[in-house]
């Protein structure tokens, strides 16, 4: 059976998704010295190898899902496994930020506010177990391969990643107000207050596109043909990995 226009352009954006996050990855590690890397860019280099190991994965997927159940299955359990692992070392990735740009003068477990952002985590692993137990991975009468989450799971990620970025979100601009503030006392703030506004884009970068991405899913009930979900589920990790490069 001839690949219909659909997966043909998932084909290509997979391609294109994927050349992105190799050359951002090479510029990222070329010359890079691991034995002294902060867990900052540890988190990035993670971020790289979970995004490019969802994208590499979908690509396969796509090709091969229609009239496949366990190429069907698979392709859910990617978006269990490796979509939800870069959501979740993005989290990590703000949580470090917010430390570093507030209180990186006291080591992170002797700073409270970290250790509290780090407990705001443990609710995503109930909601791993809710997307893990209901998943759907169906084929149609007419071959194609139908994924999605039950609305107790989906719902809940919404809730959660949206309240989440937006909490960070508004941690960020809290502290470019008090920069701003404190800008004519200091000048030494001007690293500081650069970062806070990268950082800021990239959470609200963040927000945007898991919330479109997940409400779109919830719109269709669930249900999405999986050449649809995982090319959306593609850029949307994309878009993140520039961002935080970027950042």
């Amino acid at each position: 059976v001839q690949p219909d226009t659909g997966e043909l352009i998932s084909q290509f954006v997979s391609i294109l998704c994927i050349s992105i996050m190799s050359s951002l990855c090479g510029i990222k590690t070329y010359r890079a010295r691991y034995k002294y890397l902060s867990y900052t860019r540890w988190l990035v280099k993670a971020l790289y190898l979970l995004s490019w190991a969802f994208t590499s994965s979908s690509m396969i997927l796509t090709s091969t899902n229609n009239d496949n159940q366990i190429s069907c299955f698979l392709s859910i359990m990617t978006c269990d496994l490796f979509y939800s692992g870069t959501k979740l070392t993005i989290y990590c990735w703000l949580i470090e930020k917010v430390w570093a740009i507030s209180t990186a003068h006291q080591t992170r477990w002797n700073t409270l506010s970290y250790k509290i952002h780090c407990l705001l985590l443990t609710p995503y692993i109930a909601i791993f177990s809710l997307m893990v137990s209901y998943h759907r991975s169906d084929i149609t009468e007419t071959g194609e391969c139908i994924i999605g989450f039950g609305a107790i799971a989906s719902v809940p990620l919404l809730v959660y990643d949206f309240l989440f970025n937006l909490y960070m979100t508004i941690l960020f601009v809290k502290k470019l107000t008090k920069t701003d503030k404190d800008i004519v006392i200091s000048q030494k703030v001007s690293r500081l207050q650069e970062v806070a506004q990268r950082t800021l884009f990239a959470s609200v970068v963040c927000l945007f596109v898991s919330f479109a991405n997940i409400m779109a899913l919830i719109a269709l009930d669930g249900r999405e043909r999986g050449v649809i979900c995982l090319t959306c589920c593609t850029v949307d990790v994309t878009i993140n990995v520039i961002t935080i490069h970027w950042v």
